[in-house]
């Protein structure tokens, strides 16, 4: 058959790899059955009220979850680098408290930085 790759198996099923003409495959399928829905999906909302809040929830806390965790990795190595006092032994007292005073800075306008990364 013109412009088919390979056919596949497995399972009982059938996998058709038909390359990167697959709008106009899609187009000819539609026609032929005339059951295929091309319209957008509706925008109404699904599921219930929690799971809307969860969703709601995780996509405010998803753009910044990296430099939240960033930041109590730091919180966390300068907390064992001042305990073992290395800060003193290899004399890093002024990166131990720039990296604390970023930590802090970042913790206390975390607020600020949902609006900014939204």
């Amino acid at each position: 058959m013109d412009g088919v790759v390979t056919v596949m198996q497995s399972g009982g099923q059938y996998q058709v790899v038909i390359g990167n003409h697959v709008p106009e495959v899609r187009a000819d399928v539609d026609a032929v059955l005339g059951v295929l829905d091309t319209s957008p999906a509706d925008s109404a909302q699904k599921g219930n009220l929690f799971d809307q809040f969860v969703e709601l929830i995780s996509g405010i806390f998803q753009p910044i979850l990296a430099p939240l965790a960033a930041a109590g990795m730091i919180k966390g190595v300068n907390a064992i680098d001042t305990s073992f006092l290395w800060d003193k032994v290899f004399n890093r007292q002024q990166l131990t408290l720039f990296l604390m005073r970023w930590v802090m800075g970042y913790s206390y306008f975390f607020q600020f930085s949902l609006v900014i990364l939204q």
